[in-house]
């Protein structure tokens, strides 16, 4: 028999032990939710790190050109101008999805430790304010601590996250490639990289910061924060004697 996980415990702890119906509606919709974008961050990772310029590939019909016969020739920017939309499609769900698992996750934290207050605006950071005041002996808020460091991942996420929504983080000026007219193939002459900090003018690309390799790693730190928490919470309901709310 498969173990139960900690988020399945959670889940059926919350749903036998609260009988406040309109919390119990909100934790489950939250508890899914955080399901369903891990799930969607991981699709844009796949999909970032599957992507191919050969995928793109457009002919232009030359027979005008030669005297008999038909031949096929490339156009050489179609491919990589569709090349670069999807890609950036790509990123622009990446890092949406991403941040929404965090701030989803922050409803149902909410749900799940009893808050002075309720929040209007609910997001990852307030969350973390919230279990470092009311619940600072918490195992979550370790977690929380380790990993919301200012000089972590998430201060670099955040920052690409944020440009998402104003612009577009990969541009055609930075993607190099070369065509081999024999073969109607093209190949990127090095990877598509993201700039080094997407907020400050000009853009430079010192660290090399690899797509492919940032979606991937991203994506693996925040499935393994997801499971932290979710394991760091249990520990924390079985600290109060499954009383939930966590008081």
């Amino acid at each position: 028999m498969m173990a139960t996980t900690a988020k399945e415990t959670i889940s059926q702890l919350f749903n036998s032990k609260v009988a406040d119906a309109q919390l119990v509606g909100d934790f489950n919709l939250y508890h899914s939710s955080v399901t369903q974008k891990l799930w969607s961050v991981d699709y844009y990772n796949r999909q970032i790190s599957a992507l191919d310029i050969n995928n793109f590939r457009t002919f232009a019909d030359a027979s005008a050109t030669l005297t008999s016969g038909t031949a096929q020739v490339l156009r050489p920017m179609d491919p990589v101008i569709e090349y670069l939309r999807h890609l950036n499609l790509f990123i622009d769900g990446f890092f949406m999805n991403s941040m929404s698992v965090l701030d989803t996750l922050a409803h149902e934290l909410f749900a799940l430790y009893s808050s002075p207050k309720a929040k209007s605006d609910i997001y990852i950071n307030t969350a973390y304010v919230m279990i470092s005041t009311s619940h600072s002996a918490s195992e979550t808020k370790k977690v929380l601590d380790s990993q919301l460091v200012p000089s972590g991942w998430f201060t670099e996420f955040e920052k690409y996250r944020h440009c998402t929504i104003h612009e577009s983080l990969i541009l055609y000026d930075h993607v190099q490639f070369s065509v081999d007219p024999l073969n109607f193939t093209y190949r990127l002459n090095q990877p598509v990289k993201l700039p080094d900090n997407p907020q400050v003018r000009p853009l430079t690309y010192n660290l090399s910061r690899n797509v492919v390799d940032y979606c991937l790693s991203t994506f693996q730190t925040m499935e393994s924060l997801v499971s932290s928490i979710y394991d760091s919470t249990l520990l924390d309901i079985h600290d109060k004697g499954d009383i939930l709310p966590i008081p």
